[in-house]
């Protein structure tokens, strides 16, 4: 009878705890996806200053951009 009411008891403990870790991994991923976000924008900027001009100029321009994001992309250690 004792270990019914102790497990009836830690029960409420035991899901509260599961929770709260989950909601620190989630928050951490969100905070992971925000700067992996920020540092493909700033490798995007790089790359339209890198390689300059109008995006209907060809597909000899989109090449260049898109070497140059893949090496900054590479420097800040993200996933192009």
């Amino acid at each position: 009878m004792r270990a019914v009411a102790c497990i009836v008891l830690a029960l409420p403990i035991l899901i509260v705890a599961t929770v709260a870790d989950a909601q620190q991994r989630a928050a951490k991923k969100n905070q992971l996806s925000d700067e992996a976000l920020a540092a493909r924008r700033a490798c995007f900027e790089e790359a339209k200053v890198r390689a300059p001009g109008s995006d209907w100029t060809g597909a000899g321009l989109q090449s260049l951009r898109e070497n140059a994001y893949r090496d900054c992309a590479q420097r800040k250690g993200i996933r192009p």
